[in-house]
């Protein structure tokens, strides 16, 4: 099965990882980003201003409820791998699924809005982290995308994040 859901993928070294973000990300429409860096986890509103410290970066999801752009490495020694997903009306119903998965959030626990938008939260094991969503939104709304093995056995190939849910 062809993975109809990748619309554009390739390699990307450090140095041009801004460059390929303006490139692919149309500014018209209003995106969400999660990263994580050798030494912590960002997440916000991304917009093509928005700088990405691409020297400690080893993933980012720039997405909204259609689209995905994810930038992967393994090591800060590689390139990044990347590939683009537009979900649209093209891709079969049974190529995917969606799941949600709960945001772990301290409820008895005050939240602070903080300078750039993203409410602080208070994990349930005592970890503290921040995301873009409001006080209501409790659930991470994930695409999972399904192909097929040589034997014909279905595996989870490929996720993407949608957004945020209450």
């Amino acid at each position: 099965m062809a993975k109809d859901w990748i619309k554009c993928e390739g390699l990307c070294p450090e140095q041009d990882l801004e460059i390929k973000c303006r490139e692919i990300i149309d500014d018209s429409n209003e995106y969400l980003y999660l990263a994580m860096y050798t030494d912590r986890f960002d997440s916000g509103k991304y917009c093509g201003s928005t700088e990405i410290a691409a020297d400690s970066l080893l993933e980012i999801r720039i997405f909204d409820d259609n689209r995905e752009l994810l930038f992967l490495r393994k090591s800060l020694s590689e390139n990044f791998c990347w590939r683009y997903i537009v979900h649209d009306e093209t891709i079969p119903s049974e190529s995917y699924y969606l799941r949600y998965y709960l945001i772990d959030k301290n409820e008895t626990e005050s939240r602070q809005r903080l300078d750039n938008g993203n409410l602080s939260i208070l994990s349930t094991v005592g970890g503290r982290y921040s995301l873009p969503v409001s006080e209501t939104e409790k659930r991470i709304k994930v695409m999972t995308y399904v192909d097929y093995d040589d034997n014909g056995m279905a595996y989870a190939a490929d996720n993407r994040v949608c957004g945020f849910e209450e």
